[in-house]
């Protein structure tokens, strides 16, 4: 039995995506890795006190990559340790709202 082609839409659309593009300047990323590696723990200590753990995980990568695509305008005195920690308990009394567990 022979299979039936599928037919070829007559209008196609074809898109170029352009590569993305990181938002830091030349080097920052490695200064961003180290951030990443310095408050991930802590942040994950942090969430799990509220969320699940997997929820913990999505909140906190979720903040540091809001962060991330800030960073190249963030100020020096913004990039601190209680202004990143500030980030993912902002993630987290989000996720709680939005899951309705937040009195």
């Amino acid at each position: 039995m022979a299979l039936a082609r599928r037919k070829e839409p007559d209008n196609l659309n074809i898109a170029v995506v352009p590569p993305a593009v990181l938002p830091a300047a030349p080097g920052s990323e490695e200064m961003f890795a180290q951030l990443y590696t310095r408050y991930q723990k802590v942040g994950m200590d942090h969430a799990v006190r509220f969320l699940s753990k997997t929820e913990a995980q999505d909140v906190v990568t979720d903040a540091l990559s809001e962060l991330w695509e800030a960073w190249p305008s963030l100020p020096l005195e913004k990039r601190t340790k209680g202004y990143c920690l500030g980030a993912i308990h902002h993630h987290i009394l989000a996720r709680l709202k939005e899951n309705e567990r937040l009195v």
